[in-house]
């Protein structure tokens, strides 16, 4: 099986790692990561047409915004291989939940599995509610002791940093 990757930041470096355990080609794209950054991961480096063509498993781990808003939606599903599978674990919003619920239901998808929607929570008339083969929990991602208690800490770090003159590490939104 092949897994096409759309956002080799921290986190799609970490699927493609593990996946890569499970003995899959990983494709991936990020126009902000190079070829030889992707191949220190074992990842073949493709432009993201190539990836919506080539891919068994889809991967999207962009952050949320105009710019990918929507950038998979009918027009990307018809390129895709029948039989494709869908995870969004990114943010609400980058797929087209109604074009992926459609090809759900046509079986031109086989499966999804999305833990973000647009909007959060989801809507009681999101059609993903009622489409075959789909997996859905809510964003809950952070929400795990080890994630909790690396929040806490990387706050405690910046109160120090502030309070020693220094610049904080990390950006505070």
């Amino acid at each position: 099986r092949t897994l096409g990757i759309v956002g080799l930041g921290k986190i799609g470096m970490a699927v493609a790692d593990r996946c890569r355990g499970l003995e899959m080609n990983v494709i991936g794209f990020d126009p902000y990561v190079t070829a030889e950054q992707a191949a220190m991961h074992g990842i073949t480096f493709a432009d993201f047409d190539t990836i919506i063509e080539k891919a068994d498993v889809l991967t999207v781990h962009t952050p949320g915004g105009k710019s990918t808003k929507g950038m998979i939606g009918a027009e990307q599903i018809a390129k895709m291989k029948p039989g494709v599978i869908l995870i969004n674990v990114a943010r609400g919003g980058i797929y087209d939940e109604a074009a992926v619920a459609q090809a759900l239901a046509e079986g031109k998808v086989a499966g999804a599995g999305f833990d973000v929607y647009d909007p959060e929570p989801i809507a009681a008339d999101n059609p993903m509610l009622t489409a075959p083969n789909t997996t859905l929990t809510p964003h809950l991602g952070a929400l795990t002791q080890e994630a909790q208690l690396r929040v806490a800490e990387e706050a405690c770090e910046q109160v120090v940093d502030v309070l020693a003159g220094r610049s904080a590490r990390y950006a505070v939104n």
